[in-house]
């Protein structure tokens, strides 16, 4: 038999978003300016609180843009799977994602496209089904999320001008005419393997809903936004030129002369990219594949004693 809190976490509907307090910039330093989930957010459903970072869940459209802004992964986006996505296109020759609106249309079936407006995200999901690539934008003129339209044609911008010839064929469909995809007609065995397919895309999100926890918030756990995980699961599988290529473009750290190894820049990281040294004399060591540039060691730290760059675009 399920015990209460297992067959909630199975059966009870999920929302979109899932808040992790502990990894918010400001919820970790108090004198953090950080205001990314507040201005993108178009209902204002994420405010600051007495409690810290609010999220209205009743006010929420699923946009899923402050998924992608935020630098530190305290908003992440529950449902999405890479491995379920490259199921999903495994053996499709021109991949369509959409989103779960009425009446939209892809192979894969996002919350909402908004998450896209994330380069990094974007860009592992083009580095690793390495095929023409198109997103269904048909029904979004007319949907409360219109607003992600912008910053998702900045995103894509900036993935063709960062990788050309990986992303020659990602193009966003606006007119059906122009749309490829077409409904699975198969036949007996085509039918069973599709049903395959969809119940291995259910079992992954399964085990998403099962390892997610809302439990206690622990200030040393450190996590990362959802688009950075992905390129890191996608980058061993790429060849040596597009993983330098991707590496460069991961923030850069120096230390000042006025730096006293106090390692407070450690523990107020988000996303571990500052790892203490063995000898307590040494300045932190530096992991720039867990480094955002979110600027919160930098606010921290009283004698100035790091900087943290990221290459020009």
């Amino acid at each position: 038999m399920l015990s209460g809190v297992l067959s909630q976490k199975i059966f009870a509907p999920q929302d979109k978003l899932e808040v992790k307090a502990s990894s918010c910039l400001r919820q970790r330093f108090g004198r953090s300016s950080c205001r990314h989930c507040f201005e993108i957010c178009p209902s204002g459903a994420l405010s600051w609180g007495e409690q810290g970072l609010r999220w209205q869940a009743d006010q929420c459209q699923g946009c899923l843009q402050s998924v992608a802004r935020c630098p530190s992964g305290a908003l992440q986006a529950r449902g999405l799977s890479l491995t379920a996505v490259v199921e999903a296109c495994a053996e499709i020759k021109q991949p369509v994602l959409g989103c779960q609106a009425q009446g939209s249309q892809g192979q894969v079936r996002l919350p909402c496209l908004g998450v896209l407006t994330d380069p990094e995200l974007l860009l592992a999901l083009v580095l690793l089904l390495h095929k023409p690539l198109q997103l269904n934008l048909i029904p979004c003129a007319d949907c409360v999320n219109a607003a992600m339209l912008a910053p998702l044609q900045v995103a894509v911008l900036h993935v063709q001008q960062k990788f050309p010839v990986q992303s020659a064929e990602l193009t966003l469909v606006s007119d059906p005419d122009q749309l490829v995809y077409r409904e699975p007609c198969c036949d007996r065995r085509d039918f069973f393997r599709l049903v395959g397919r969809r119940s291995k895309r259910t079992g992954y999100e399964l085990i998403e809903r099962l390892q997610s926890s809302p439990g206690p918030q622990i200030y040393a756990h450190k996590s990362l936004p959802l688009g950075r995980r992905w390129l890191l699961q996608v980058l061993p599988l790429l060849n040596t030129e597009i993983q330098s290529a991707v590496r460069t473009s991961f923030p850069q750290r120096q230390i000042t002369s006025s730096c006293r190894a106090c390692t407070g820049c450690v523990g107020i990281c988000p996303t571990g990219a500052l790892i203490a040294a063995d000898d307590f004399a040494t300045p932190p060591d530096f992991a720039p594949h867990l480094c955002t540039n979110c600027g919160l060691c930098r606010d921290f730290c009283t004698v100035q004693g790091l900087v943290i760059s990221t290459p020009p675009a």
